[in-house]
């Protein structure tokens, strides 16, 4: 997905709570190490770490973020929704 993105001039980052951003770094990723200051507009969850069950959606679209890709739905929809943003559940 990274470099499908980037191959369309997107800026990718990534952000994980398992990994160092040197660790990323090494694995070819450019690391995000905070999600509420990343500058994204989108967010794809494609692993649900135990600090991603507590994302708080307000101050994720407060940041700028516009829509969340949920590749695990195990996100709240209405509660991403209320807080302003778009929800996309893959395979909902």
């Amino acid at each position: 997905m990274r470099e499908a993105l980037n191959n369309h001039s997107y800026k990718t980052t990534l952000h994980d709570t398992e990994f160092s951003d040197q660790e990323l770094e090494k694995k070819g990723f450019t690391p995000c190490s905070d999600l509420y200051a990343s500058g994204a507009e989108v967010v794809f969850l494609v692993t649900m770490h135990q600090q991603y069950t507590q994302l708080d959606f307000k101050r994720l679209a407060e940041s700028g973020v516009r829509v969340i890709v949920d590749g695990r739905n195990q996100l709240n929809q209405e509660q991403v929704e209320n807080a302003g943003m778009r929800y996309i559940g893959i395979g909902r």
